[in-house]
Protein backbone atom coordinates (compact mmCIF):
# COMPACT_ATOMS: atom_id res chain seq x y z
CA UNK A 1 0.00 0.00 0.00
CA UNK A 2 1.58 3.40 -0.97
CA UNK A 3 1.01 7.16 0.79
CA UNK A 4 2.63 9.20 -1.66
CA UNK A 5 2.54 13.14 -0.99
CA UNK A 6 1.79 12.22 2.70
CA UNK A 7 -1.06 10.26 2.71
CA UNK A 8 -4.03 10.64 4.92
CA UNK A 9 -2.13 8.68 8.25
CA UNK A 10 0.91 9.20 9.40
CA UNK A 11 3.06 7.90 11.79
CA UNK A 12 5.02 9.60 14.76
CA UNK A 13 8.42 9.84 15.98
CA UNK A 14 10.41 10.84 18.97
CA UNK A 15 13.80 11.24 20.19
CA UNK A 16 15.83 9.00 22.72
CA UNK A 17 19.14 9.80 24.62
CA UNK A 18 21.96 8.05 23.51
CA UNK A 19 25.90 8.77 23.95
CA UNK A 20 26.88 11.38 21.59
CA UNK A 21 24.29 10.38 18.84
CA UNK A 22 20.77 10.82 18.70
CA UNK A 23 18.30 8.05 18.72
CA UNK A 24 15.27 8.06 16.46
CA UNK A 25 12.15 5.61 17.09
CA UNK A 26 9.50 6.01 14.39
CA UNK A 27 5.94 4.27 14.62
CA UNK A 28 3.34 3.69 12.17
CA UNK A 29 0.21 1.31 11.60
CA UNK A 30 2.46 -0.63 9.32
CA UNK A 31 5.66 -0.67 7.76
CA UNK A 32 5.38 1.83 5.08
CA UNK A 33 3.87 4.63 7.89
CA UNK A 34 6.67 3.79 10.11
CA UNK A 35 9.09 4.02 6.96
CA UNK A 36 8.14 7.63 6.25
CA UNK A 37 7.80 8.69 10.09
CA UNK A 38 11.57 7.67 10.51
CA UNK A 39 11.63 10.09 7.36
CA UNK A 40 10.32 12.71 9.17
CA UNK A 41 12.39 12.54 12.11
CA UNK A 42 15.41 12.68 10.37
CA UNK A 43 14.71 16.14 8.08
CA UNK A 44 13.08 17.80 11.42
CA UNK A 45 16.48 17.31 13.06
CA UNK A 46 18.34 18.49 9.97
CA UNK A 47 15.54 21.90 10.03
CA UNK A 48 12.28 22.63 10.70
CA UNK A 49 10.03 21.20 8.69
CA UNK A 50 6.98 24.26 9.48
CA UNK A 51 9.95 26.22 7.16
CA UNK A 52 9.80 23.97 4.04
CA UNK A 53 7.44 24.31 0.91
CA UNK A 54 6.15 21.51 -0.94
CA UNK A 55 7.25 23.26 -4.35
CA UNK A 56 8.69 19.96 -5.78
CA UNK A 57 8.39 16.21 -5.22
CA UNK A 58 11.43 13.76 -6.10
CA UNK A 59 11.25 9.89 -6.59
CA UNK A 60 13.56 7.42 -4.05
CA UNK A 61 14.19 3.97 -4.59
CA UNK A 62 16.68 1.92 -2.40
CA UNK A 63 17.10 -1.70 -2.36
CA UNK A 64 18.74 -3.71 0.82
CA UNK A 65 18.51 -7.40 1.86
CA UNK A 66 16.36 -6.48 5.09
CA UNK A 67 14.17 -4.21 6.61
CA UNK A 68 17.02 -2.77 9.11
CA UNK A 69 19.50 -2.28 6.12
CA UNK A 70 16.72 -0.36 4.08
CA UNK A 71 15.86 1.09 6.83
CA UNK A 72 19.85 2.45 7.50
CA UNK A 73 19.73 3.00 3.55
CA UNK A 74 16.77 5.04 2.96
CA UNK A 75 17.86 7.72 6.17
CA UNK A 76 21.51 7.31 4.45
CA UNK A 77 19.80 8.69 1.22
CA UNK A 78 17.73 11.64 2.30
CA UNK A 79 21.03 12.78 4.00
CA UNK A 80 22.72 12.53 0.70
CA UNK A 81 21.05 14.20 -0.75
CA UNK A 82 20.52 17.35 1.57
CA UNK A 83 24.35 17.02 1.48
CA UNK A 84 24.79 16.85 -2.52
CA UNK A 85 22.00 18.10 -3.99
CA UNK A 86 20.77 20.99 -1.10
CA UNK A 87 17.31 19.39 -0.96
CA UNK A 88 15.00 19.70 2.32
CA UNK A 89 11.67 17.69 2.56
CA UNK A 90 8.74 17.76 4.69
CA UNK A 91 6.25 14.90 3.19
CA UNK A 92 6.71 11.79 2.41
CA UNK A 93 4.97 8.39 0.41
CA UNK A 94 6.36 5.19 0.98
CA UNK A 95 5.75 1.83 -0.46
CA UNK A 96 8.04 -0.98 -0.03
CA UNK A 97 7.77 -4.45 -1.51
CA UNK A 98 9.92 -7.63 -0.92
CA UNK A 99 10.94 -10.15 -3.27
CA UNK A 100 9.32 -13.69 -3.69
CA UNK A 101 10.88 -17.33 -3.46
CA UNK A 102 13.78 -18.47 -1.46
CA UNK A 103 16.49 -16.00 -0.67
CA UNK A 104 20.41 -16.71 -1.80
CA UNK A 105 23.65 -15.42 -1.55
CA UNK A 106 23.48 -13.93 -5.20
CA UNK A 107 20.30 -12.20 -4.37
CA UNK A 108 21.04 -9.17 -1.87
CA UNK A 109 18.30 -6.94 -2.62
CA UNK A 110 15.43 -8.60 -1.35
CA UNK A 111 13.98 -5.54 -0.02
CA UNK A 112 13.00 -2.31 -2.08
CA UNK A 113 11.76 1.09 -1.11
CA UNK A 114 9.94 3.42 -3.29
CA UNK A 115 9.17 7.08 -1.82
CA UNK A 116 7.70 9.82 -3.25
CA UNK A 117 9.28 13.06 -1.38
CA UNK A 118 8.16 16.56 -1.23
CA UNK A 119 9.79 19.51 -0.60
CA UNK A 120 12.01 22.52 -2.10
CA UNK A 121 15.71 23.10 -2.74
CA UNK A 122 17.55 24.99 0.53
CA UNK A 123 17.05 28.48 0.77
CA UNK A 124 19.51 29.26 3.77
CA UNK A 125 17.51 32.62 4.78
CA UNK A 126 14.31 30.55 5.22
CA UNK A 127 16.15 26.82 6.51
CA UNK A 128 18.43 27.35 9.76
CA UNK A 129 20.24 24.25 9.85
CA UNK A 130 19.60 22.48 13.21
CA UNK A 131 22.37 19.74 13.52
CA UNK A 132 24.35 17.66 10.98
CA UNK A 133 23.33 14.75 10.61
CA UNK A 134 26.49 12.88 9.34
CA UNK A 135 24.94 9.13 9.30
CA UNK A 136 22.65 6.15 9.87
CA UNK A 137 23.97 3.89 11.71
CA UNK A 138 23.53 -0.09 12.99
CA UNK A 139 24.08 0.35 15.99
CA UNK A 140 20.79 -0.42 18.29
CA UNK A 141 18.54 -0.68 15.16
CA UNK A 142 15.60 -2.41 15.46
CA UNK A 143 12.45 -3.30 13.16
CA UNK A 144 9.31 -4.44 14.57
CA UNK A 145 6.95 -5.81 12.76
CA UNK A 146 3.41 -7.15 14.20
CA UNK A 147 2.55 -9.18 10.75
CA UNK A 148 5.66 -10.81 11.94
CA UNK A 149 4.62 -11.24 15.46
CA UNK A 150 7.30 -8.99 17.03
CA UNK A 151 6.56 -5.78 18.33
CA UNK A 152 7.01 -4.22 21.80
CA UNK A 153 4.14 -0.84 20.96
CA UNK A 154 1.60 -1.25 23.29
CA UNK A 155 -0.32 0.16 20.42
CA UNK A 156 0.29 -2.52 17.82
CA UNK A 157 1.34 -1.12 14.56
CA UNK A 158 5.18 -0.84 13.52
CA UNK A 159 8.00 0.54 15.29
CA UNK A 160 11.59 1.09 14.13
CA UNK A 161 14.64 2.40 16.09
CA UNK A 162 17.76 3.77 14.66
CA UNK A 163 20.66 5.99 15.90
CA UNK A 164 21.66 9.02 14.13
CA UNK A 165 25.31 10.18 13.73
CA UNK A 166 25.24 13.41 14.68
Amino acid sequence: MSKEGGGRRTGSYRYFQHTADVGLEAQGADLEEAFAAAAAGLCALMVDPATVRLQRTWSIRVTAPDYETLLVRWLNEIIYRHETRGEVYARFGVSLESAEGPSDSSDLSRMSLHAKVSGEKLNPTRHRQLHEVKAATYHGISVENPVAGQTTDPNGGCLLRVVLDV
